[in-house]
């Protein structure tokens, strides 16, 4: 949603210097958003999701997201090789992140994690 309203991805979100103003508190910054210009744009991109979501369960024959599985979608490695996403990312155990054990590859991050900065 953030690109459909125009985030270039500037990575200053703790600095409330956003060069498009998208996420701002700042008056001048605000000034520089049209809504009107941008509300078609999030129409469609959502639309567009949904699409694909429709898309990715018709190919899978599920009918709801909640039985989805890395193991459903794969991703196209070179011309000849296919790798499903479980084989791709490492799978999270459900709860793991909140209760444990926490996967190795997320425990740094974790352990880095603040609600109070970005740093």
């Amino acid at each position: 949603m953030m690109f459909a309203l125009g985030c270039i991805q500037a990575r200053k979100w703790n600095s409330n210097r956003w060069p498009t103003g998208n996420t701002t508190n700042n008056p001048y910054l605000e000034a520089g958003l049209v809504p009107a210009d941008r509300d078609q744009r999030v129409r469609n991109f959502h639309r567009a999701t949904l699409e694909a979501i429709a898309d990715i369960l018709g190919s899978t024959a599920l009918d709801h997201t909640e039985p989805l599985r890395p193991w459903y979608i794969a991703q196209r490695i070179s011309l000849s090789k296919l790798k499903n996403y479980a084989e791709t990312f490492e799978c999270i155990p459900e709860n793991s992140l909140k209760y444990g054990p926490v996967p190795l590859v997320f425990e740094n991050a974790l352990k880095a994690a603040s609600a109070e900065t970005f740093l």
